[in-house]
């Protein structure tokens, strides 16, 4: 799914679940913060490649990093749970499943095996 800037519904929703600053200079410009992280997160890309137009890639990278130590992101995941579904009854997952691939080719097993074994591996055979 491409990556799309917050509405104003959604951060209406969301901007009440912000963490509150309890000392240092106000932050501000949550909502272009929050919009810069999910970009990151969405397309997968290094903080130091975000693309002109979005704050600095520290402010982000910081604000992140505050908000997960303050659970906030856990905290938006348990709000969204509560509300009610919208009318266009679809149904959502929020789960993902990762399998490790291993690299290489698989083993051979049995007589393909032996078979395997016994061919001569890149070398001429010397005639008398």
């Amino acid at each position: 799914m491409p990556w799309k800037p917050l509405s104003d519904p959604q951060w209406e929703l969301i901007e009440p679940v912000i963490p509150k600053q309890r000392t240092g200079r106000p932050r501000s410009r949550n909502r272009e913060i929050l919009d810069a992280i999910l970009f990151v997160l969405s397309t997968n890309i290094r903080w130091e490649e975000m693309p002109p137009g979005f704050p600095p890639k520290m402010t982000v990278y910081d604000r992140f990093r505050v908000w997960l130590k303050a659970g906030f992101f856990e905290a938006l995941f348990e709000q969204m749970k509560t509300l009610k579904p919208s009318t266009d009854k679809r149904l959502y997952y929020l789960d993902s499943t990762i399998k490790s691939a291993k690299k290489g080719r698989q083993n051979f097993t049995g007589r393909e095996n032996k078979r395997q074994q016994n061919k001569p591996r890149g070398r001429r055979e010397r005639t008398a």
